[in-house]
């Protein structure tokens, strides 16, 4: 029995399907005339730059990450750039504990995306983790300012670098699937 998951073929074996009604939504010959889930995938893999797309997306991501990252190191280990950026006051060694912490996870993100930049689509599942991260931090950030120790001006300037960085990190992540749903769009819109 065939399940009704998407059966992944050769770009000749999908032309073929189509010639012959063979459908790759249930595998099976009419009563299914080339569906639109099949035009919509042969158009996709017809386009030659599918794959190129995803890859520039997700090496601006996976390079635009690492270097906030390893800017964002800097307000964690150095004070002074701590209190002019979020206007901390209070450096007690408790606070430098959990900077060091916070800069040592950091420092190690920089490096695991530095490491997806190199091959980015076999890697892409670290952009799906980063969105994870990214949703964390602003959540953090969110009951700083929402609790009063910081500023939500101060916040303002790193919620929409964030923003960005959520827009390339997921639309890398989903490009077959948001690449299928714009021609869809074009088709029948």
């Amino acid at each position: 029995m065939v399940t009704p998951t998407r059966i992944v073929l050769e770009k000749t074996e999908l032309e073929r399907a189509l010639t012959e009604s063979v459908c790759l939504r249930a595998g099976t010959a009419p009563p299914c005339p080339p569906c639109d889930y099949c035009r919509l995938d042969i158009q996709a893999r017809n386009t030659e730059t599918h794959m190129p797309n995803q890859e520039r997306i997700l090496r601006a991501a996976f390079l635009a990450g690492a270097v906030t990252d390893a800017l964002a190191i800097l307000p964690m280990v150095v004070p002074s750039v701590a209190k002019l950026l979020w206007g901390f006051d209070d450096m007690s060694g408790s606070y430098r504990f959990a900077m060091g912490y916070g800069a040592s996870l950091m420092l190690g993100w920089t490096a695991l995306l530095i490491w997806a930049y190199q091959h980015p689509v076999e890697r892409r599942v670290v952009a799906a983790l980063t969105v994870l991260v990214i949703c964390g931090l602003m959540f953090t950030e969110v009951i700083a300012v929402m609790s009063g120790q910081l500023a939500a001006w101060r916040m303002a300037p790193t919620w929409c670098l964030q923003i960005v960085l959520l827009g390339l990190f997921a639309g890398g992540f989903h490009h077959g699937r948001l690449q299928r749903w714009a021609m869809a769009l074009h088709l029948y819109g």
